[in-house]
């Protein structure tokens, strides 16, 4: 399954050459890591985001379901560079299913950097989430994750 992610996402990354950059709208890509799964970010206004992920634990091997939502803030001139590259943090919570155990919910920070293509609407982004489990019981986790989100007019 992860494989036909990955294919769907290349030919997207391709067909994307052909368009132009936007920073607005909704993007729909891949995210890399813990978890690993499908990305869609829905762009609020040209600061705040929310951005929500849906997929399955690569590290542990329980058949792990993961849902996260979070509400973002773009902060556009912390790394100075000649590309578009806005840092980002925010806010949410996470969902965990596993099989045969109770499901668990977590607050979450999330902390990240995103690169625009120019010409492109596609960007690339790294994120780092601590998580604070609630229920069924509290502890610590934390998530990092690399992906790819191609954006619609």
């Amino acid at each position: 399954m992860m494989k036909r992610f990955i294919w769907y996402a290349y030919i997207l990354l391709i067909a994307s050459g052909f368009a132009y950059s936007q920073e607005s709208g909704s993007g729909l890509g891949i995210k890399v890591g813990e978890p690993s799964g499908i990305n869609l970010k829905l762009w609020l206004n040209s600061v705040n985001a929310v951005s929500i992920t849906t997929g399955y634990s690569l590290i542990q091997n329980d058949r792990s379901l993961y849902i996260s939502c979070d509400y973002l803030y773009h902060i556009e001139d912390i790394i100075k560079s000649e590309e578009r590259m806005p840092v980002y943090y925010g806010f949410g919570g996470r969902l965990l299913t596993k099989e045969r155990e109770d499901a668990s919910f977590g607050v979450r920070g999330v902390m990240g950097v995103a690169w625009y293509g120019r010409d492109i609407p596609v960007d690339v982004f790294f994120e780092i989430a601590p998580v604070f489990k609630l229920i069924p019981s509290t502890s610590m986790d934390f998530e990092a994750g690399i992906g790819t989100r191609y954006f619609f007019h």
